[in-house]
């Protein structure tokens, strides 16, 4: 046995860590709906499920939501003045809000179908819905009410929008003509029939006096605003989404001849369009733009920028005088597949989140940086020890080397292309002391190693095709992980056979084959100071072995559900591991205890990763598309518990001084914030015995509501003892002759406490019911046997006195 604690027995030189504390959280910010920005640029309004979420720009973290209705939201519209926030779901109501206020001042049912567009006028006053049963109505917002309804749309009104110098209204339906509606007549003012799929953009030029729309049906057309008539037919070979006008200046600067308008469609490139000559005047560079088409463009208030937003949730922030990307920011991860710390200094993480894109997000900022390469999803990330390289697994069956790079605005460039699985990549593994290999495997159940040394000389913008210096097949089932020993001569694989395998590194030889886990095995992970493995499986343990003969030295059991991955912390004394369950727990291996469990998930913690250098970091990724950053807060919640142990000494100290000094009011209030239950009881029976009642309900009533509840938890303890009744009923009597009826209802855990208090009350009386009969009983018997002894006395003297005459009489004779 002493062979088997051996290696793991190096923890008590060591502080072990004993909580972590919830650092930051990436959430999903948008998943629906469109995006709308406030007037000093700061904040960006998305739609998330049933709920608004007011996202701070500078940190691309959620100040705030607007809650819902359980719905999800269709579509937003901010107001010129900044003022108002409106709203529409799939409940069919529109919600319109003072948003810095978080107030909703209006809800109202507007049409018959969900509304998918909307817009104000430049007065704020007026809001246009279109909606799904193909009609636009126009509503006054102040004064809640509707003042035009127009009908003649055919299908699906999927875009409004107000003349900012006319009271016009221009709409697009599913029958590709744009629509225009004057409010002061309440009549279609015009028809342009061109299109033929649906108007996704309008821009008005109103010194041109010209129409500009971007269609689904690929082309841009100008027409001229009062007639109608089309003045030019411009290709542009993409189904097209969005469309901005840009400033005089700034399409000059693109060299423009005439009106200037940048497109965003399929393709997820911004391109710039002259519509006097109708080419493309300047394409973004695809490392520059979304990698899946654009959903939604939109221009800055200032006009100096470009925000678009992807059908994949991404919002991209542009300059508008070069397309170039500002901020990028993922509005939902969906499942987070993997998670591991990057850069020589680790302040980035690398996320694969269900996509062929995976993105390094900054831990300060949570802006994300895209490496774009694959053409499926990545299903595994691993970084080298340095930090400097990342390589990524797909299910294109490839496997990229990606090197930082200080100067690309994507901190990452790919230099290396391993092709040669014959099915998708689901786990990669870096060399520990020196970045010269990577091992890979995946569903073709081969192990792999690709040597990198040929990154070292090449210096190419192409990525180097790296070739493989063996191939193995390793496991009968999917391998679900690997790992590479410290000093870089073994490679364990662990599978859904169940079983764990060694191998020598260098040739690729089978050393160790470990069995014990009872369904697959979902990750393995070498301890960096111990010659241990750690392994985690679907049987929802986690089993540390022994390198040096196999055998297994710790089982440790305390997930419900599946283990899914684990990592070595606290230099190889402690780990940590996540699971199907949600949770992440940390062990120590001497005691195989769960020291702690932490809990920021509803779903499947696919991904976990440590950081001893950095202050203690973990960061855990889920299915519910959320992503934790976790610190060491051992010695913070230390000191914290020293300083609350000293006040509790002072304070206790200063307790014993008023109740040696007959302060009973004021150890009362102390005792209470204390918590101290039997200090609590004798002070309440001094101060009844002192007939201090008033004083005990001038307490009660200046007690919190966090008091009120401690209060009325010790009271219903009292009360289930016989001799802590009597104060424990005067106590309950004053509470409720003080205390206001309703903030005892709200009181936390009343209806248990009531619950508790009810039967042992009804005991008490009913005991105090039968002593009062008893000791009626007994003050009867007494009076009754009083008033016997009364008569008997009364009769007493005059036989007395006889028997004296009759002793006088014979003494006499």
């Amino acid at each position: 046995m002493s062979q088997t604690v051996k290696p793991i027995a190096k923890e008590a030189a060591l502080a072990l860590k004993t909580s972590y504390a919830l650092e930051g959280r990436i959430e999903a910010l948008c998943n629906g709906g469109n995006l709308a920005m406030d007037r000093e640029e700061s904040v960006l309004f998305a739609a998330c499920g049933d709920m608004v979420n007011v996202v701070d720009l500078a940190t691309a973290m959620k100040r705030y939501s607007l809650p819902g209705d359980s719905e999800p939201i269709m579509a937003l519209a901010l107001a010129p003045d900044n003022e108002l926030l409106a709203s529409s779901s799939r409940s069919l109501m529109i919600r319109i809000w003072k948003w810095q206020d978080q107030e909703c001042v209006r809800a109202f049912k507007a049409h018959s179908a969900p509304v998918l567009a909307m817009d104000f006028d430049s007065t704020s006053t007026l809001l246009a819905t279109g909606s799904a049963d193909a009609t636009i109505k126009v509503w006054d917002v102040i004064r809640g009410f509707c003042t035009h309804n127009f009908k003649g749309s055919q299908g699906i009104v999927s875009l409004v929008q107000f003349d900012v110098k006319a009271l016009v209204l221009y709409s697009a339906a599913d029958d590709g003509h744009l629509r225009c509606w004057d409010l002061n007549s309440s009549k279609q003012q015009q028809l342009y029939k061109g299109h033929m799929s649906a108007v996704r953009g309008v821009v008005v030029d109103n010194d041109n006096n010209q129409i500009i729309t971007a269609s689904r049906d690929r082309v841009l057309m100008v027409w001229n605003k009062a007639s109608g008539k089309s003045l030019k037919t411009i290709p542009t070979y993409e189904v097209m989404e969005g469309l901005v006008l840009l400033p005089k200046q700034l399409g000059q600067g693109f060299g423009a001849q005439g009106p200037a308008v940048v497109t965003a469609g399929e393709s997820g490139q911004l391109k710039v369009w002259d519509t006097v000559s109708g080419t493309c005047l300047h394409e973004q560079d695809k490392t520059q733009c979304h990698s899946f088409q654009a959903k939604q463009l939109l221009v800055t208030p200032s006009l100096a920028g470009l925000v678009t937003l992807s059908f994949d949730h991404q919002i991209q922030l542009f300059n508008a005088d070069d397309l170039s990307r500002s901020r990028l920011i993922v509005g939902h991860y969906d499942d987070v597949l993997d998670v591991q710390f990057a850069l020589p200094d680790k302040t980035h993480v690398i996320v694969a989140n269900n996509s062929p894109v995976v993105h390094a997000v900054a831990l300060d900022s949570f802006g994300a940086a895209p490496l774009q390469g694959h053409g499926d999803i990545v299903l595994a990330v691993a970084v080298s020890k340095d930090g400097r390289f990342v390589a990524t697994g797909s299910k294109d069956n490839t496997l990229r080397i990606w090197m930082y790079d200080e100067a690309s605005p994507n901190l990452f460039q790919c230099v290396g292309l391993c092709s040669g699985h014959a099915n998708a990549v689901s786990t990669v593994a870096f060399a520990q002391k020196q970045t010269r290999f990577v091992v890979s495997s995946g569903v073709d159940t081969t192990l792999k190693r690709w040597d990198l040394t040929p990154l070292e000389t090449e210096d190419s913008a192409t990525p180097v095709s790296i070739k493989a210096n063996y191939t193995i097949r390793a496991h009968e089932k999917d391998v679900n992980s690997l790992a590479v020993a410290p000093n870089d001569k073994l490679v364990a694989s662990g599978s859904q056979d169940k079983l764990i395998k060694l191998w020598d590194a260098a040739s690729g030889d089978l050393k160790m084959t470990l069995k014990g886990h009872r369904r697959g095995v979902w990750c393995v992970a070498f301890s960096p100071t111990d010659q241990v493995l750690a392994s985690a499986s679907g049987d929802t343990t986690v089993r540390v072995w022994a390198i040096a003969d196999g055998s297994c030295l710790r089982t440790f059991e305390g997930h419900t559900n599946s283990v899914l991955k684990i990592s070595f912390v606290t230099k190889g004394t402690q780990l940590v591991s996540s699971g199907s369950d949600g949770l992440v727990k940390l062990w120590t291996l001497k005691t195989a205890e769960v020291v702690a469990t932490m809990d920021a998930h509803e779903d499947k913690v696919w991904a976990l990763t440590s950081n001893d250098d950095r202050g203690g970091l973990l960061a855990t990724g889920s299915s519910d598309g959320t992503i934790a950053i976790w610190k060491d807060s051992t010695a913070a919640e230390a000191a914290a518990q020293h300083e609350e142990d000293e006040l509790e000494i002072q304070q206790g100290q200063q307790l014993d001084n008023l109740m040696r000094e007959e302060q009973f009011a004021a150890a009362f209030k102390l005792a209470l914030k204390l918590k101290r239950p039997r200090t609590m009881l004798s002070l309440v029976r001094n101060l009844l015995d002192l007939n201090q009642k008033e004083t005990l309900a001038s307490i009660l009533g200046d007690a919190s509501r966090d008091e009120l509840g401690t209060l009325m938890g010790f009271v219903s303890e009292w009360n289930t003892n016989n001799r802590a009744s009597q104060p424990a009923q005067h106590l309950l009597q004053l509470l409720l002759q003080t205390v206001d009826l309703d903030t005892l209802a709200t009181l936390p855990d009343m209806s248990r406490l009531v619950d508790a208090l009810i039967p042992y009350t009804q005991r008490h009386y009913q005991r105090a019911d039968r002593l009062l009969q008893q000791a009626s009983l007994v003050d009867y018997m007494w009076q009754t046997v009083r008033v016997a002894e009364g008569e008997a006395s009364a009769k007493r003297p005059a036989k007395t006195k006889d028997k004296k005459a009759k002793r006088a009489k014979k003494s006499k004779a």
